[in-house]
């Protein structure tokens, strides 16, 4: 197993830089929302659900994609970086749901016509279609068409997860879904990334997969999706391994300097909630409840049944615990 380095371990045991960290990022989130709203033409509360998610995907695709290409940037993202980071967010799950519905290999996608296809089939806003124009304009750089693609062909493959609970499958989409789809995202803003920081960021985009598969153990269970947190339920201690094991070879890939403890908190701040998720489960596991009736996680134990206590208890767990690594 690749064990975290002490570099990364010293980063992370100041509470009070951490609690910095995350209040910086709350703000940054909360003022991310209002302008995915502005932008996306969302006021008032939303009620659809399609925007809900689509908001969602908006907000934590420039709040925290973006966060990370300043840190390994040191510059502050541009409007137009922010607003093209915010649409290409909000188009993911249309995306998702898109290569979900259909039998095909990226070989056989023609991007130009396929955008032109989902601008004209589908509800956009004003936003949204001035940027499937820059996009059109963009794959006709090798570079930036190359990153599609790549996005492309790993949704695509992410759909053998229904089929497969091989382990080294699993490990190759999810570091390969994560990466090239936040290499994308990064690849939309007015950055010219050199290979250090697009490692970076796709190690990274990797490492947020694997989190996010973490919380999403009860819903991927429900739809019959494969993935290293779902096929482990019933051995929490090994979910903590890999995600370990991730952390320990994203954070040591990379080698740009400037930023590198806000890098380690940041990586903290998505990792603790995940390695207190496993703790829960592990703690609830005993009970009768655990399992419901089709032999699946309850849903009262997913993530998104949280209420205040559960929060209340892992803050307390988060400073009170020495090393969530052991």
């Amino acid at each position: 197993m690749k064990k975290l380095t002490n570099e990364y371990q010293n980063i992370i045991k100041c509470p009070l830089q951490l609690t910095g960290t995350f209040i910086l990022l709350i703000f940054r989130l909360y003022i991310a929302k209002k302008q995915c709203k502005k932008i996306l033409g969302l006021s008032g509360k939303i009620h659809s659900k399609g925007d809900k998610r689509r908001l969602g995907y908006a907000f934590k695709v420039v709040g925290i994609v973006g966060y990370f290409i300043e840190c390994i940037t040191n510059k502050p993202l541009s409007q137009n970086s922010k607003k093209n980071l915010i649409i290409s967010g909000a188009l993911t799950p249309i995306f998702d749901d898109y290569f979900d519905s259909i039998n095909t290999s990226v070989e056989s996608i023609n991007l130009k016509i396929k955008v032109k296809d989902l601008t004209n089939s589908l509800r956009f806003d004003e936003a949204s279609r001035s940027f499937f124009s820059i996009l059109q304009e963009k794959t006709s750089h090798t570079e930036f068409a190359g990153h599609l693609e790549s996005a492309i062909h790993w949704q695509i493959e992410s759909t053998k997860q229904k089929t497969t609970k091989d382990t080294l499958i699993l490990e190759e989409i999810t570091i390969n879904k994560g990466g090239s789809a936040f290499t994308f995202f990064a690849s939309c803003t007015d950055y010219n990334l050199k290979e250090k920081q697009i490692n970076a960021v796709y190690n990274f985009g990797a490492f947020i997969q694997l989190v996010d598969d973490i919380f999403d153990i009860y819903q991927d269970e429900k739809e019959g999706i494969n993935t290293l947190a779902s096929i482990n339920i019933d051995n929490l201690k090994e979910i903590s391994r890999i995600l370990t094991e991730f952390i320990a070879k994203s954070f040591d890939n990379i080698t740009i300097t400037n930023n590198k403890n806000k890098l380690a908190r940041l990586y903290a701040l998505y990792a603790f909630p995940a390695y207190y998720y496993l703790h829960y489960l592990s703690e609830m596991s005993t009970k009768k409840d655990f399992w419901d009736a089709s032999g699946k996680l309850n849903e009262k134990y997913s993530w998104k049944g949280w209420t205040m206590p559960h929060i209340m208890k892992f803050i307390w767990y988060m400073f009170s615990k020495k090393n969530f690594y052991q």
